[in-house]
């Protein structure tokens, strides 16, 4: 079965430190601030932004992309990112680690029903029922599959994805492109 805390460090690389809502705006992000890829904007009442603010009234806003050394906070984001994400998908029950890291990676990203659409549609096709919810029918499904085959075809529909969206910030396609090929197959 699939592990959360292989993937964290993974997801770390790419969801790091702290951008300010400055840098956000500038960036055209609409998350606004942004913590180890938690968006305040999107995630209002998550109990690391007492901590931030505590931090930042003390210390001053902390640089681009730079980490608060404080493992109460380290925790917070860490069962954020399991529970909003990584749970929602049921990505435990996926066999196969690479499988589950590149679906849960894809949902961080790009939405949680994003990332289930495509699964769904690798798994049972077109003219099914796509509803952007992960069921155990889609897990059971994609168990049942050649799991390198699953990981190279969500990899490609991901990049084609970025590659063809108009929502997308043209500033942010190619780090994307680049986050959806760092993940690598493993048996």
């Amino acid at each position: 079965m699939a592990d959360f805390s292989l993937y964290y460090p993974h997801l770390l690389k790419f969801e790091g430190g702290y951008a300010s809502a400055a840098y956000a705006a500038k960036m055209g992000d609409s998350g606004g601030e942004t913590y180890c890829g938690i968006a305040r904007n999107y995630n209002l009442n998550w109990p690391g932004w007492k901590i931030i603010d505590a931090y930042k009234l003390s210390k001053g806003e902390p640089k681009y992309n730079s980490k608060i050394n404080d493992k109460q906070l380290y925790d917070l984001c860490l069962k954020h990112s399991k529970v909003a994400y990584w749970d929602k998908m049921k990505l435990d029950k996926i066999l196969n680690q690479s499988v589950a890291e590149m679906i849960g990676d894809y949902g961080f990203n790009s939405g949680i029903k994003t990332s289930v659409r495509a699964v769904q549609r690798i798994v049972h096709g077109f003219d099914a029922m796509i509803t952007g919810v992960m069921s155990d029918s889609d897990i059971e499904a994609i168990n049942k599959e050649n799991p390198l085959v699953a990981f190279t075809e969500l990899q490609n529909r991901r990049i084609s994805m970025i590659e063809n969206s108009t929502k997308i910030n043209i500033k942010f396609k190619a780090g994307l492109i680049a986050r959806a090929k760092s993940f690598t197959f493993k048996k």
